[in-house]
């Protein structure tokens, strides 16, 4: 064998030593970029109950009440006459998908001492929201305190 054979057959473990070492920076630097991305893009769950809570007493589709003269939605109220589970179901939803991958939700009027739930409810909060409403029941505005109690996912 002669000398350049044999430099060649030594630099080759060298050189696959370097190529190794490279290829686990790069899986490392990837790992770590990917991990940044993705808790810099995650939203709070807390914060995502509240964007999804926020409909129960802004939308009329809901409980938010509406003038029925001007059309005008008070945002930040309940008709006490829509407070029913009948119409949370058809307001907020989870059938799609079973109830087990969304947020399943208890509200409850504090001193008025009502209670809806949700369709796939299982009677577990994981946190409560609190929001300071005023309730449209019978003609006449009451000042009450809304609890959310949210359930996160169920499997």
């Amino acid at each position: 064998m002669d000398k350049k054979a044999q430099t060649v057959l030594a630099e080759a473990p060298v050189l696959l030593m370097w190529l190794g070492m490279f290829l686990i920076a790069f899986v490392v630097f990837w790992f770590s970029i990917t991990a940044i991305t993705d808790r810099s893009i995650d939203v709070p769950t807390k914060l995502q109950a509240e964007f999804v809570a926020l409909r129960f007493t802004s939308i009329p589709e809901c409980f938010a009440f509406s003038d029925s003269n001007s059309g005008r939605v008070q945002s930040g109220t309940i008709d006490l006459d829509k407070f029913i589970t009948e119409q949370l179901n058809s307001c907020y939803s989870t059938e799609l998908i079973g109830g087990t991958k969304e947020f399943n939700f208890r509200l409850e009027l504090k001193s008025l001492e009502q209670e809806i739930i949700t369709d796939h409810y299982v009677n577990s909060d994981d946190f409560t929201l609190f929001k300071e409403i005023l309730v449209y029941r019978n003609g006449k505005w009451v000042k009450d305190d809304l609890l959310i109690h949210v359930q996160e996912d169920i499997i």
